[in-house]
């Protein structure tokens, strides 16, 4: 018994460090990679996508329950009666439906910004096959969850208000011009505020300096993000097909739910000059650090 408790330490930190080895080699060959090789790896890790969705689900489902039942809510109790009403032969109810619907997306876009930090912290904490409750995901992303919702905002106006301002140019023609240029736009700033939400929760960094260090790690790791982009808009692709490729694609989301997490963890926030993790662990807030325990003071 005295044998056992010697040795299971050093056994199990043994372990760990072959295993650590492990992860770095396999890191440092698909780093290695061209980006065509990137992108077929990328769809091959559905199975590890996969199973650290099963290794939370229930944490997972929780999390999404409150903002897809509000969805479900709110479409046939406000949303269709007022977008029946459009038709209207005054147009006044047809004004304030559009308006109402307007207000009622933006309301359930809020509610799903202060839920994905709880989701992005339980898709960290899966993928490294560690075990997290929804009480756990939603403190801790109470540290995160205003500048998340802020990058959200500003991320959304950055996309929307060129679309817009294309339109209203629409009258003096220059605005056919714009509409490509703002869709150009709108790809450029989903691709490098993709890693966004994993930069906040594992560097615990201010709005600007989250956008900025997305940016700067997006175009370093261009190749990896744009496998991302690649696999979803592979999924998405898979709508085209009627009924079948609607169901294929619903699938296809969930199985590869973690993969940016997947990709983020194991080869981004992975410096490779250097084999050390940059942004590998979700910072914990203030409150959840451990308190320092005051030294006695020496007796006189």
């Amino acid at each position: 018994q005295l044998l056992y408790q010697i040795l299971t330490p050093a056994v199990q930190k043994s372990l760990i460090e072959v295993n650590k080895e492990k992860i770095m080699s396999q890191t440092k060959s698909a780093n290695q990679m061209d980006v065509f090789e990137k992108m077929g790896y990328a769809f091959s890790k559905i199975d590890e996508s996969w199973e650290a969705l099963k290794f939370n689900i229930l944490t997972f489902l929780g999390i999404i329950a409150v903002p897809i039942l509000a969805t479900i809510v709110a479409i046939p109790v406000f949303l269709l009666p007022f977008m029946a009403s459009v038709n209207d032969n005054n147009g006044t109810i047809g004004v304030f439906g559009f308006i109402f619907t307007f207000v009622l997306s933006i309301v359930l876009t809020v509610i799903w910004l202060l839920v994905t930090p709880a989701l992005v912290a339980t898709q960290l904490a899966s993928v490294r096959k560690q075990k997290i409750s929804i009480s756990e995901a939603f403190e801790l992303s109470k540290h995160y969850i205003v500048r998340y919702v802020v990058i959200g905002l500003l991320i959304g106006l950055a996309v929307v208000l060129p679309f817009i301002v294309s339109m209203l140019l629409m009258i003096v023609l220059i605005g056919f011009i714009l509409l490509p240029l703002a869709i150009v736009w709108a790809i450029a700033v989903w691709f490098f505020t993709l890693l966004a939400p994993y930069i906040l929760m594992t560097k615990d960094l201010s709005i600007t300096e989250t956008l900025k260090s997305s940016y700067e790690v997006s175009k370093q790791n261009w190749q990896w993000v744009l496998a991302i982009v690649v696999v979803n808009f592979g999924i998405q692709a898979a709508n085209i097909v009627p009924f079948i490729g609607w169901i294929a694609s619903l699938i296809l989301m969930v199985a590869y739910v973690c993969l940016p997490a997947y990709i983020y963890v194991n080869h981004i926030a992975v410096d490779s000059a250097s084999n050390k993790q940059v942004g590998g662990t979700i910072t914990k807030s203030p409150a959840q650090t451990t308190k320092k325990v005051s030294k006695p003071k020496k007796s006189s």
